[in-house]
Protein backbone atom coordinates (compact mmCIF):
# COMPACT_ATOMS: atom_id res chain seq x y z
CA UNK A 1 0.00 0.00 0.00
CA UNK A 2 1.26 3.35 -0.97
CA UNK A 3 -0.25 7.17 -0.05
CA UNK A 4 -0.83 8.80 -3.60
CA UNK A 5 -1.48 12.56 -2.14
CA UNK A 6 -0.46 12.29 0.92
CA UNK A 7 3.41 12.49 2.96
CA UNK A 8 2.40 12.76 6.71
CA UNK A 9 -0.02 12.01 9.25
CA UNK A 10 -2.04 14.77 9.67
CA UNK A 11 -4.39 16.53 7.13
CA UNK A 12 -5.44 19.82 7.45
CA UNK A 13 -8.23 21.20 5.64
CA UNK A 14 -9.38 24.59 5.65
CA UNK A 15 -12.95 24.39 4.45
CA UNK A 16 -14.01 22.13 1.83
CA UNK A 17 -13.06 18.78 0.80
CA UNK A 18 -9.69 16.83 1.16
CA UNK A 19 -8.82 13.71 -0.89
CA UNK A 20 -6.81 10.75 0.72
CA UNK A 21 -5.19 8.23 -2.19
CA UNK A 22 -4.01 4.77 -1.25
CA UNK A 23 -2.47 2.72 -4.00
CA UNK A 24 -3.11 -1.16 -3.53
CA UNK A 25 -1.04 -3.88 -5.50
CA UNK A 26 -3.72 -6.58 -4.50
CA UNK A 27 -7.35 -6.89 -3.72
CA UNK A 28 -7.65 -5.57 -0.31
CA UNK A 29 -10.07 -5.90 2.51
CA UNK A 30 -10.14 -1.97 3.38
CA UNK A 31 -12.16 -0.55 6.59
CA UNK A 32 -12.08 3.13 8.65
CA UNK A 33 -12.91 4.46 12.04
CA UNK A 34 -14.20 8.13 12.87
CA UNK A 35 -13.09 8.69 15.90
CA UNK A 36 -13.67 12.70 17.91
CA UNK A 37 -10.84 14.34 19.48
CA UNK A 38 -12.58 12.82 23.31
CA UNK A 39 -11.88 9.33 21.15
CA UNK A 40 -15.83 8.64 21.11
CA UNK A 41 -16.39 6.83 17.56
CA UNK A 42 -17.94 8.64 15.08
CA UNK A 43 -20.94 7.92 11.92
CA UNK A 44 -18.78 8.81 9.51
CA UNK A 45 -21.67 8.47 6.83
CA UNK A 46 -21.61 12.32 5.99
CA UNK A 47 -18.24 13.17 6.90
CA UNK A 48 -16.25 10.37 4.54
CA UNK A 49 -17.16 8.95 1.27
CA UNK A 50 -14.80 6.25 -0.17
CA UNK A 51 -14.45 5.30 -3.43
CA UNK A 52 -12.55 1.80 -5.09
CA UNK A 53 -11.38 2.28 -8.88
CA UNK A 54 -9.01 0.20 -10.02
CA UNK A 55 -6.33 -0.33 -8.07
CA UNK A 56 -7.01 3.12 -5.72
CA UNK A 57 -9.10 3.84 -3.24
CA UNK A 58 -9.68 7.45 -2.52
CA UNK A 59 -11.16 8.55 0.87
CA UNK A 60 -12.96 12.19 0.52
CA UNK A 61 -13.46 14.08 3.67
CA UNK A 62 -15.76 16.63 4.14
CA UNK A 63 -15.55 18.30 7.76
CA UNK A 64 -19.15 19.23 9.60
CA UNK A 65 -17.57 20.99 12.04
CA UNK A 66 -14.03 22.77 13.07
CA UNK A 67 -11.84 20.65 15.10
CA UNK A 68 -9.43 17.58 15.06
CA UNK A 69 -10.45 13.64 14.66
CA UNK A 70 -8.32 10.49 14.49
CA UNK A 71 -9.12 8.72 11.37
CA UNK A 72 -8.04 4.94 10.93
CA UNK A 73 -7.58 2.22 8.48
CA UNK A 74 -7.92 -1.15 8.78
CA UNK A 75 -6.83 -3.54 6.05
CA UNK A 76 -5.02 -6.67 5.20
CA UNK A 77 -5.07 -8.90 1.13
CA UNK A 78 -8.04 -9.88 0.51
CA UNK A 79 -7.78 -14.05 1.92
CA UNK A 80 -8.78 -17.14 -0.40
CA UNK A 81 -11.40 -18.25 2.69
CA UNK A 82 -14.49 -16.82 3.77
CA UNK A 83 -14.99 -16.19 7.28
CA UNK A 84 -14.91 -13.49 10.07
CA UNK A 85 -11.19 -11.56 9.51
CA UNK A 86 -9.89 -9.39 12.03
CA UNK A 87 -8.35 -6.43 10.21
CA UNK A 88 -5.01 -5.25 11.19
CA UNK A 89 -4.45 -1.21 11.49
CA UNK A 90 -2.74 -0.61 8.24
CA UNK A 91 -2.75 3.65 8.44
CA UNK A 92 -3.44 6.18 11.12
CA UNK A 93 -4.21 10.28 10.97
CA UNK A 94 -4.75 13.11 12.40
CA UNK A 95 -7.51 15.22 10.86
CA UNK A 96 -7.11 18.74 11.58
CA UNK A 97 -10.27 20.74 10.35
CA UNK A 98 -9.52 24.61 11.05
CA UNK A 99 -12.86 25.72 8.92
CA UNK A 100 -15.77 24.69 7.84
CA UNK A 101 -17.46 26.45 4.83
CA UNK A 102 -20.98 27.07 3.87
CA UNK A 103 -23.22 24.36 2.05
CA UNK A 104 -22.92 26.00 -1.20
CA UNK A 105 -18.75 26.06 -2.25
CA UNK A 106 -17.46 24.89 -5.32
CA UNK A 107 -18.28 21.29 -4.55
CA UNK A 108 -22.27 21.96 -4.26
CA UNK A 109 -22.77 25.34 -6.61
CA UNK A 110 -26.49 26.53 -6.01
CA UNK A 111 -29.09 24.91 -7.97
CA UNK A 112 -29.00 26.35 -11.85
CA UNK A 113 -32.22 28.71 -12.31
CA UNK A 114 -33.90 27.24 -15.73
CA UNK A 115 -34.24 29.88 -18.29
CA UNK A 116 -37.89 29.76 -19.78
CA UNK A 117 -38.02 28.90 -23.10
CA UNK A 118 -39.57 30.66 -25.91
CA UNK A 119 -42.84 29.09 -26.98
CA UNK A 120 -43.51 29.25 -30.63
CA UNK A 121 -47.26 30.72 -30.85
CA UNK A 122 -49.10 27.57 -31.90
CA UNK A 123 -52.21 27.53 -34.90
CA UNK A 124 -55.76 27.71 -32.94
CA UNK A 125 -57.43 25.00 -33.52
CA UNK A 126 -60.59 25.21 -35.40
CA UNK A 127 -63.66 25.93 -33.60
CA UNK A 128 -66.70 24.21 -34.02
CA UNK A 129 -70.15 25.42 -33.73
CA UNK A 130 -72.02 24.77 -30.74
CA UNK A 131 -75.71 24.58 -30.71
CA UNK A 132 -77.34 26.48 -28.62
CA UNK A 133 -80.63 24.81 -26.95
CA UNK A 134 -83.70 26.98 -25.27
CA UNK A 135 -84.88 25.28 -22.43
CA UNK A 136 -88.28 27.20 -21.87
CA UNK A 137 -90.11 26.46 -18.61
CA UNK A 138 -94.10 26.40 -18.68
CA UNK A 139 -96.22 27.09 -15.44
Amino acid sequence: MKMVNQSGPMIVTWGGKRKLILEVKDVMLITYQLLDVEGIEMDSKDFIRREDKENRVSFTFTPLRVGMYKFLIFGMPKPKQKGKWRLPLIASYLIDCKFTRQLYDEDFPPPQVKQPEKEEPKPEPEKKEKRKIKIAFLR
